[in-house]
């Protein structure tokens, strides 16, 4: 679910929300129901690995999923940045 969907709850009265997502699980949607992510075993919906990853593909996704939380820090700290899309 993602945090979109917080000003419609309260609209309506706060009732119980089930999200659903037709797609794959991707980290910010944990994020915005409080589930933690592990990249050392819970692999990347852009990455082609499965379930079992060795060393460097455990790092490289560790690398993505670090990335990506730091382009999130960085568009939250820089609201206004024009070179972050997100």
């Amino acid at each position: 679910m993602y945090p979109s969907y917080h000003g419609l709850i309260h609209h309506v009265g706060s009732p119980p929300v089930i999200g659903v997502l037709s797609l794959e699980f991707l980290w910010t949607a944990a994020e915005a129901v409080g589930i933690p992510t592990n990249p050392a075993f819970v692999p990347d919906l852009f990455l082609p690995y499965g379930n079992h990853m060795t060393f460097y593909e455990r790092l490289q996704n560790t690398l993505l999923w670090l990335f990506g939380r730091c382009v999130k820090l960085v568009d939250i700290a820089l609201p206004d940045c024009p070179v972050l899309p997100i």
